[in-house]
């Protein structure tokens, strides 16, 4: 690709803030737009949540202990072994939240690793983007929404000059085949200007038309940084971009035939879209 996608789907705004829903946004959260892939998911009862001790992990906005509310889970997906995610929705100062909360769960006791909150105070149509993954939490067994699970390291740049991914084995230049032949079928799918988005919960790859991946995008809440660190971590960019359109601030880092960008709102708010493209 010459220039960088500039739009980013919904799926990939996640605690962050969501922007203004233009028609192809609204196209997306409609139901009969997705395509999605039942798979079977090894749930956990609330009952099973019983026999785990209570541990000194409290939400900022409440005493009451964690382990509380995961007992009260009609439902827990186990989204990779051994790692746990459930939902709630909550009522703070008349402001309806929806909470997703990751932990694992290891010789009888719990530890949050991630938490990513939705909600209209925070963030621009937050509550509306939440209601939006529940929906797909619930009705769609293999999804789940992404979480803190990588560091920002020069990794990424490593990585990237090969044309992939951290934690990916897919390569720009490989056949949706191939895609699908590693990875299974994709949980999502949707139209992007004459190109497809491949969507697996923590990971994208856009297929162009000759049926090759021309970008593979990772949602910005694997790595919770604010793009200020970036920079710190990666070294100054190559260049800057201030994208008018989704009034977004782009670190671009150009490495051998490739460039990855890391997308914010602003130098001091979390990164949203990490984006690998070939120059």
């Amino acid at each position: 690709m010459k220039r960088l996608v500039t739009y980013f789907f919904l799926l990939f705004l996640i605690g962050c803030g969501v922007t203004e829903t233009n028609g192809h946004e609204q196209k997306i959260m409609n139901e009969e737009a997705i395509e999605t892939l039942h798979t079977e998911v090894t749930l956990i009862s609330a009952e099973e949540l019983n026999d785990i001790p209570p541990v000194d992990y409290s939400l900022e906005t409440q005493v009451e202990p964690i382990y509380s509310r995961l007992e009260s889970l009609k439902k827990v997906k186990e989204i990779k072994n051994g790692v746990f995610q459930g939902v709630f929705e909550e009522v703070i100062e008349n402001q309806i939240c929806i909470n997703f909360y990751t932990w694992v769960k290891e010789n009888g006791s719990i530890e949050i690793i991630d938490h990513t909150a939705f909600n209209d105070v925070h963030m621009k149509h937050g509550l509306e983007a939440g209601h939006f993954y529940l929906n797909l939490w619930e009705d769609i067994d293999s999804f789940y929404l992404s979480y803190h699970d990588l560091q920002l390291s020069e990794n990424f740049l490593e990585v990237g000059h090969l044309g992939q991914m951290p934690s990916s084995p897919i390569t720009i230049g490989m056949s949706s085949h191939e895609v699908e032949a590693s990875l299974g079928p994709p949980t999502v799918t949707d139209w992007y200007y004459g190109a497809i988005y491949y969507f697996y919960n923590d990971i994208a790859f856009l297929i162009g038309e000759d049926n090759r991946v021309v970008a593979i995008e990772m949602p910005g809440n694997r790595i919770k940084t604010e793009l200020q660190d970036v920079q710190k971590e990666l070294g100054e960019p190559t260049s800057i971009q201030y994208s008018e359109l989704d009034d977004t601030i782009i670190y671009l880092y150009e490495i051998g035939e490739y460039t990855i960008a890391f997308e914010a709102y602003k130098e001091n708010s979390n990164v949203i879209t990490i984006t690998l493209y070939e120059n």
